[in-house]
């Protein structure tokens, strides 16, 4: 994660940092997932040539059963060729506990769109307050100076494998209801990511803390219907 190119390693430096600037100028009560628009959107102009586009609507996911507006990507770097340079999803971590469900169902979104051969890279931005990231610490699925395996996850080398089918069945269930909407699709059973990026490393009271995962597909386990 030393290379100064890296995309995680840009995504979450830059954006906590320049969150940390924001609410040292008094701006913390505007803090939400919209905010995070102007360091994500600033950092990927930087990284990739091309053009930049907010909510657009996901290729793959178009459901029958769901009126409405369909699901949407946060962020979509469209290259010279008119092709799907990389796709950033985000969340911001919040005092209201986020759903492990929700963070899983939009990793997954961002697989389909791997697997389906419709964008090369494909990034989940975490950020928020430090200390109100401790619920993942008991997957062990983000840091990387644990290499214990949790129930559902396991590290080698420079990836981590999530093995869907070891959940939570509350979990599952929300997943599958997700699912559910959309005829024919199917998720991996087990999913693949390079291994996260998060800044700052040492947690500090008072301070954000993002985390970044780069999506990627796998296909030596099978791909199923429903969890």
């Amino acid at each position: 994660m030393s290379n100064l190119d890296n995309v995680q390693r840009r995504l979450a430096e830059g954006t906590s940092s320049w969150l940390l600037f924001e609410f040292n100028c008094k701006r913390g009560d505007l803090f939400s997932e919209k905010y995070l628009a102007t360091p994500i959107g600033q950092i990927l102009a930087g990284l990739f040539p091309g053009r930049i586009k907010a909510e657009i609507n996901h290729p793959a996911l178009i459901s029958t059963k769901q009126a409405g507006r369909p699901p949407q990507l946060d962020f979509v770097v469209i290259n010279e060729a008119d092709e799907w340079e990389a796709t950033i999803e985000s969340k911001w971590v919040t005092s209201t506990p986020i759903s492990l469900a929700l963070i899983i169902w939009d990793l997954l979104r961002l697989e389909i769109l791997v697997y389906k051969n419709l964008c090369k890279n494909t990034y989940f931005v975490l950020s928020g307050f430090s200390k109100k990231m401790d619920f993942l610490k008991e997957t062990h699925f983000y840091d990387s100076s644990n290499r214990s395996t949790s129930l559902i996850t396991q590290m080698k080398s420079q990836s981590i494998y999530l093995d869907l089918t070891k959940l939570d069945s509350k979990i599952k269930s929300k997943i599958n209801e997700k699912i559910n909407k959309y005829p024919g699709l199917t998720i991996p059973q087990v999913m693949r990511f390079d291994l996260p990026h998060s800044f700052p490393i040492n947690q500090i009271n008072m301070t954000f803390r993002t985390i970044v995962w780069k999506v990627n597909t796998f296909n030596k386990r099978p791909r199923i219907r429903t969890l």
